[in-house]
């Protein structure tokens, strides 16, 4: 297993999962990334660095709110669409410790969108009331050969 994880090429083809969590401090992030308050038409930017990105992927935000609330997103400059599935995308032992479905908020990001390095999600609250990013996660299936 160890031997795999020197191998590039081996860990391109998995399914990955990026995130950004209260208490993960990313280097050189400063202030940390969240919790962020979400200001009505001001986006709030998030980056990832990726390595070898590969399929179609799905981002999901959670907030501090279950209110309706409109949020719309952008990934690397370009809209993105929304979706109603903010299922976990990877099996977790501990569920109890996640965010409910309502408030989680998720977006589908075309393959095309995704490249190698810097990429980040805008997220722009269009009505509600004031919500607060409390996580963001990014995940990309396995790699089909």
């Amino acid at each position: 297993m160890l031997k795999a994880l020197r191998e590039l090429q081996t860990l391109a083809k998995a399914p990955q999962h990026w995130f950004i969590a209260s208490g993960w401090r990313s280097p050189g992030a400063k202030p940390l990334p969240v919790p962020r308050k979400i200001e009505l038409n001001k986006p709030a930017k998030f980056n990832f660095d990726l390595a070898s990105p590969h399929g179609d992927a799905r981002v999901r935000i959670q907030t501090d709110q279950t209110a309706p609330t409109d949020l719309a997103a952008r990934f690397n400059g370009e809209a993105i669409s929304p979706t109603e599935d903010v299922s976990e995308p990877f099996a977790v032992p501990y569920p109890s410790m996640l965010g409910k479905p309502e408030q989680l908020r998720a977006w589908l990001i075309p393959a095309r969108l995704l490249r190698e390095g810097k990429n980040s999600l805008e997220v722009t609250q269009t009505r509600g009331e004031p919500v607060t990013i409390v996580f963001v996660d990014l995940a990309c299936p396995a790699f089909a050969s």
